[in-house]
């Protein structure tokens, strides 16, 4: 049986279904998680961009915005290299964020209008404590999107994503390769573990301008 895969206008190859579902499952619980989202040349492509980036230009990443900005890495020490869509790579995830961002605004009348996105590698024991990407009524970042380009990750590599939906539950998720992670930013409490391997994801947030809007399911 062959898979039918939907193809953006800048070629990164996916099944037709994935946006209903990541549209379905923020309406439902506030997160998804899903698996193989994109085919294996799309995310061959995306990962040959990020290693040929010089290792100079990635940054030690920090915490806060502009002047509450801080490199702490006793909290955070991977570093990062924004996405502004100058390569074909990078024009290429921006138009499926885009799409992403029609689909979630059409399903759940969010209003999202801005993408900021940047490439993340966590070296050996690197690692980012539990934090939120938004602080809640800051409306600052809504939406946040993850996706993992780690080939043959193994469970002695660490390095997981844990999401936190409420104080007793706890959601842990392996970087592999073609995994995208996508929930509301206020929302989840989430931490990255220790990571025993070279690590590298493309994270993503989604803004608005109404702070009012609330999401509406349809």
């Amino acid at each position: 049986m062959t898979l039918q895969l939907q193809v953006s206008e800048m070629g990164i190859c996916y099944p037709p279904s994935l946006f209903s579902q990541i549209a379905g499952d923020i309406c439902s619980k506030g997160y998804s998680v899903v698996e193989n989202a994109f085919d294996q040349f799309s995310l061959q492509q995306l990962k040959s961009f990020v290693l040929e980036q010089e290792a100079d230009k990635f940054r030690e990443a920090g915490i806060g915005r502009n002047e509450q900005h801080l490199v702490n890495q006793s909290i955070r020490r991977d570093k990062i290299l924004w996405i502004e869509g100058n390569s074909l790579q990078g024009k290429m995830w921006l138009d499926w964020a885009d799409q992403l961002k029609s689909q979630i605004n059409q399903n759940l009348f969010l209003g999202l209008n801005y993408f900021e996105t940047h490439v993340a590698h966590y070296a050996l024991n690197d690692f980012y404590r539990l934090h939120t990407d938004s602080f809640r009524g800051a409306n600052n970042r809504i939406l946040t999107v993850i996706l993992y380009l780690n080939e043959n990750w193994k469970s002695e590599d660490g390095g997981e994503l844990v999401i936190y939906p409420s104080k007793h539950e706890k959601l842990k998720i392996a970087p592999r390769s073609g995994t995208l992670v996508t929930f509301l930013s206020e929302d989840f409490p989430h931490e990255v573990l220790p990571s025993k391997a070279d690590r590298y994801s493309i994270t993503g947030w989604f803004r608005r301008s109404n702070p009012q809007i609330q999401p509406h399911c349809v």
